[in-house]
């Protein structure tokens, strides 16, 4: 993985979509949600944060990913176009399942 470009996310599976693909090699998109508690002078706020995480099924990942799991995914920043729209995302290199 490119050093320069890692990215370390740890939050709970929000929902989960097949994309494509035989069941060996199927692509999934994960939708992990994230909270932080941050404080601010004598004020407490939390702001909650969704990412889109793509990875590739290598025949582990549809019994285990459930809404609610808890989850860390180490990967990398991509972006695709489509015509004059991009979407920045996590391509998963390593995703670790929290109990």
């Amino acid at each position: 993985m490119d050093n320069l470009n890692s990215v370390l996310i740890e939050g709970e599976v929000v929902s989960v979509v097949e994309l494509s693909g035989d069941k060996s090699e199927a692509v999934f998109f994960i939708f992990i949600g994230s909270q932080k508690t941050i404080k601010e002078n004598d004020s407490i706020r939390t702001e909650a944060y969704q990412f889109e995480v793509r990875t590739v099924n290598k025949g582990v990942l549809p019994g285990q990913l459930m809404s609610g799991q808890g989850v860390r995914v180490v990967g990398s920043l991509r972006q695709s176009q489509h015509g004059d729209r991009s979407r920045v995302f996590v391509m998963a290199e390593h995703i670790e399942f929290r109990p």
